[in-house]
């Protein structure tokens, strides 16, 4: 189920790339784990953009302080957690149609957005599956990594 929350992330930044564009960024898609039925399934239906797979889980590490997150299997039976909510919400949005448990669904992402020369200008953690980061401070982070206010 994690998975439907990534998706709904994916979503939803890739269909505001045109602003990210306007700041001069790229947007890129990294994945922890590469199963081809996985990413046939993802690319390009929830992502039309380069997809990169992190076999060594450096970004994920870069995001997470250093170390690689594991969300708990029990956050997604909680269904009074953060997890459960975040649930719900990709499945009114319709994007639960498709999921699966296939794969490694424990490990938890995040954003960054990067200047030009690699610079960290803004990063986003996932606490628990779904824990997507505003995007009017994602917008922000863009526009100051491209240079504009």
């Amino acid at each position: 189920m994690p998975a439907v929350l990534c998706r709904e992330e994916a979503i939803t930044l890739w269909s505001e790339r045109a602003k990210f564009e306007q700041c001069g960024l790229k947007l890129v898609c990294v994945v922890h784990e590469w199963l081809d039925r996985e990413i046939k399934a993802f690319a390009p239906a929830y992502w039309g953009g380069d997809l990169y797979y992190d076999e060594s889980k450096a970004f994920y590490k870069a995001v997470h302080g250093g170390s690689v997150k594991k969300g708990s299997l029990l956050a997604l039976l909680n269904p009074f957690g953060d997890a459960w909510g975040n649930m719900k919400r990709a499945k009114k949005a319709g994007i639960v149609k498709d999921s699966n448990i296939n794969g490694d669904g424990l490990t938890l992402g995040g954003v960054l957005v990067l200047k030009q020369g690699g610079e960290i200008v803004y990063s986003h953690a996932e606490k628990t599956f779904g824990d997507h980061p505003p995007i009017e401070e994602v917008f922000a982070a863009a526009h100051k990594a491209g240079g504009s206010s």
